[in-house]
């Protein structure tokens, strides 16, 4: 089902974004350092590391935004012709990558009502 391709590319580029900013705190550190430490510390060895690993990732998110985008079109096109309470249920959950909890504060109905539309809707979850 697409929505859930959806759901787990969102969280999938989350996580890339959450390293990507992580090597870059540490790059910024190391920068630091290399200008206090000596010229063979090692430090531009790891700094040239996380900059290789930095571009590494930024090139698999790029391609994993572009994966999200064609399947969130893909989406759409499925939700066509829906209830609008359905939509903006599915859309909160698997488009937007909402908990239960915070696509029921939203859409304003129960967690357990909004987990019987998309099991309804989409045949499972």
């Amino acid at each position: 089902m697409e929505f859930y391709k959806v759901r787990e590319r969102r969280i999938r580029i989350e996580s890339l974004n959450e390293r990507i900013e992580r090597l870059r705190s540490a790059m910024e550190i190391g920068a630091r350092r290399m200008q206090l430490a000596p010229a063979k510390s090692g430090i531009r060895d790891r700094l040239a590391e996380n900059m290789a690993k930095l571009d590494e990732l930024e090139c698999e998110l790029v391609g994993e935004v572009a994966r999200l985008e064609t399947e969130i079109q893909q989406a759409e096109l499925m939700l066509e012709g829906w209830p609008e309470h359905y939509k903006r249920i599915v859309r909160l959950r698997y488009v937007d990558g909402l908990t239960w909890e915070k696509t029921a504060r939203k859409a304003n109905y129960s967690t357990c009502q909004c987990r019987r539309i998309c099991k309804k809707v989409l045949g499972k979850d």
